[in-house]
């Protein structure tokens, strides 16, 4: 097994493969640990983190989410790394390296998500209502928070801080969004959401449009019957859920994708039953909201006559994703989303981790004569795993 060069530590971990019910190619894999001591070795920044297949030297692209510790200091972080393929019979094995003086950043954010990936705000900047200062991870299509009272602030998110809205007229913009999608006629919407609502109301969690007559949306309705609902000018789709549900009160991860016949809600990575309210054409999807002059695109609100907003999200919204294309995998698949909420959610992340590992290298450096080798710091002996 071979060493990435240069590098003093690593340490294996391997998915767990239970929830994981078909193979799964280019999955943007959630890695996470807390507090962990021999991270002490790694830079400040964070920098020197490296993701590599289960060779020990093939790399992988990652986005470095959160980060906080290293030189001298037990560390935490949370990445994304796109793996190329995890099995559903077996673990699949990947390496974390750390431990380079000098090291270069070794995260490529714009990289570690499949060419489907439109969007994906983690929502960690803070709180500002400065242009596009909510960063899209896989490139521009950034987001701008509308808050003319200044109520809204960062929250406690599922990976990290999420943005927790009042309630009162305050959405995320994302209008570069609508180039990125104009061609999809597939595709697939996430978020992680807390409510702190009042259930007769109608909360969006996202919508595409420039009015009410020319609309798509994800959002929670509770003003009728309580449900996830999506709508669309020529349908509209619900599933029915209880206030004691998992939307309450926690994080609940919804989504809803469409594989270019018609649309299916997710709630907590399971799909919903299908109520259709209405059902001209299920197979409508972003491009024919684009093409019909759709120029929006919101996170916590949606448009209505004249395109004032409305129906605004009151709580946390953290992981706002989007993907879109024209072939199958635009719309993540029953497997893909039961997977992602597990990895998310879970507190192991569905990874086992295997011992520290010190470069054997510089262990043998190290027992060498001082002069003239340089040495390398060794692996402490009393360092906890």
């Amino acid at each position: 097994m071979g060493w990435l060069a240069g590098y003093a530590y690593r340490r294996k971990f391997s998915t767990q493969y239970a929830n994981i019910d078909g193979a799964l190619t280019n999955f943007p894999l959630l890695v996470a640990l807390d507090s962990y001591s021999p991270l002490q070795y790694a830079l400040a920044t964070g920098y020197d983190l490296r993701v590599t297949q289960s060779d020990g030297q093939t790399l992988q692209d990652y986005d470095r989410i959160t980060w906080s510790g290293g030189d001298g200091s037990a560390a935490s972080f949370r990445l994304r790394t796109l793996c190329p393929s995890l099995s559903a019979v077996a673990a699949t094995d990947q390496y974390l390296y750390w431990g380079k003086a000098g090291a270069s950043d070794g995260a490529d954010s714009a990289n570690a998500y499949d060419a489907y990936t439109r969007q994906v705000l983690h929502l960690e900047e803070g709180d500002s209502t400065a242009a596009d200062y909510y960063k899209d991870a896989t490139g521009s299509n950034h987001a701008t928070l509308v808050d003319t009272d200044g109520d809204s602030a960062q929250g406690t998110g599922k990976v990290g801080y999420g943005m927790d809205l009042d309630g009162d007229a305050d959405y995320l913009m994302s209008n570069d969004l609508i180039t990125a999608l104009a061609d999809d006629e597939k595709g697939t919407v996430e978020a992680w959401c807390n409510l702190d609502l009042d259930p007769s109301a109608a909360y969006t969690i996202f919508s595409l449009g420039d009015d009410n007559s020319n609309l798509l949306y994800l959002r929670y309705r509770g003003y009728t019957e309580d449900c996830i609902e999506a709508g669309f000018t020529d349908w509209r789709l619900y599933s029915p859920v209880n206030s004691t549900d998992s939307l309450w009160g926690s994080l609940a991860y919804i989504c809803v994708a469409h594989n270019g016949a018609e649309a299916t809600i997710y709630i907590d990575g399971v799909a919903q039953a299908k109520t259709w309210q209405t059902s001209r054409d299920k197979t409508a999807w972003f491009k024919d909201r684009i093409d019909a002059g759709a120029d929006k695109a919101w996170w916590g609100a949606m448009p209505y006559t004249g395109g004032s907003p409305v129906s605004f999200f009151d709580g946390v919204l953290d992981e706002c994703t989007v993907s879109g294309g024209t072939a199958a995998a635009a719309c993540r698949s029953a497997d893909w989303i039961k997977f992602q909420y597990h990895n998310t959610s879970e507190a192991d992340n569905e990874l086992t981790w295997g011992d520290l590992e010190f470069n054997p290298a510089f262990a043998a450096a190290a027992a060498l004569p001082r002069h003239p080798v340089q040495i390398h710091r060794p692996l402490p002996a009393a360092i906890p795993y």
